[in-house]
C-alpha cells in the first residue's frame, strides 16, 4: 500500500532506513559467520550486489535471499580478489613504514610518491568492488580498470572520495550511525557513483560501435 503526500514521503524514508540497516546487519553477521577472514569479502560483495539492484530500480527484491545468493555464488572469487588487494595494500603499508624510519634526507622525497600510491590504491579498491559486482571480469582486468577509472573520470572520483570522507566525519561524531548504517551507506555511495560511470562508458561504447557500423556500411556501399 502506497501513501501520498508527506505521509508517503515519510513512509518511503522509513522504508529505506530499515532496508539500509537490514543490509548492514547482514553484512556484519555474514562477515562474522565466515570468521571475518573468510567472510568479510564475500559479505561485502553481497552487500554491493543488493545495493546495485536498488540503484538499477529493483527496489522490491527479497533482501535476504539476494544477499545469500550473492554470498554463496561469489564466495571463492570474492575472497581471491580480496586477498589480492590485501597483499598489495600490505606491501604499500610496509614500504611506507620503512620510509618512516629512514633518516637519509634523499629518501624523504619518496614520501609524496608513496602517499599518492596509497591514495590511488584506496580509490582503486573503491572501484574494484563495483566492477566485480557489475561485470564478470578477470581479477587483473578488475584491478586494471579500477585503476584507470581514477584517471578517466577524475571529477567523479574526487566527488566520491569527498562523499566518503564526509561519511567518515559524520561517523566520528555519531558512532551509532556507523554501527547501524556504516557499511550499507558507504556501499550505496560508492556503487551510485560507479554506476553512473559504468552507464557513461557503456553509452560511449555503443555509440562507437554504431559509428563503426555506419562507417563500414558506407565503405561497402561505395
Amino acid at each position: 500500500m502506497r501513501f501520498g503526500g508527506l505521509v508517503g514521503r515519510f513512509h518511503e524514508v522509513t522504508e529505506w532506513i530499515i532496508k539500509l540497516a537490514y543490509v548492514n546487519l547482514l553484512w556484519i553477521v555474514f562477515s562474522l559467520v565466515g570468521l571475518v577472514l573468510a567472510g568479510f569479502f564475500p559479505a561485502t560483495i553481497a552487500m554491493f550486489a543488493v545495493v546495485r539492484k536498488w540503484i538499477m530500480g529493483e527496489h522490491d527484491i527479497p533482501i535476504f535471499k539476494s544477499f545469500l545468493k550473492a554470498f554463496q555464488t561469489d564466495f571463492k572469487r570474492a575472497n581471491i580478489l580480496g586477498y589480492i588487494l590485501m597483499v598489495i595494500g600490505a606491501v604499500l603499508y610496509i614500504d611506507s613504514q620503512i620510509l618512516q624510519h629512514l633518516t637519509n634526507p634523499y629518501w624523504q622525497f619518496l614520501h609524496i610518491p608513496m602517499f599518492i600510491a596509497i591514495l590511488m590504491f584506496v580509490l582503486t579498491v573503491f572501484y574494484a568492488i563495483p566492477l566485480f559486482v557489475h561485470y564478470h571480469l578477470s581479477y587483473l582486468l578488475i584491478i586494471r580498470n579500477a585503476f584507470l577509472l581514477n584517471f578517466k573520470h577524475p571529477v567523479m572520483t574526487v566527488l566520491m572520495a569527498l562523499s566518503i570522507y564526509g561519511l567518515y566525519v559524520v561517523s566520528m561524531h555519531l558512532p551509532a550511525i556507523t554501527v547501524l548504517f556504516g557499511g550499507s551507506i558507504t556501499s550505496f555511495v560508492i556503487m551510485r557513483y560507479s554506476f553512473i560511470l559504468f552507464e557513461k562508458n557503456e553509452k560511449r561504447a555503443e555509440e562507437s560501435i554504431k559509428e563503426e557500423t555506419v562507417y563500414s556500411r558506407n565503405i561497402y556501399q561505395a
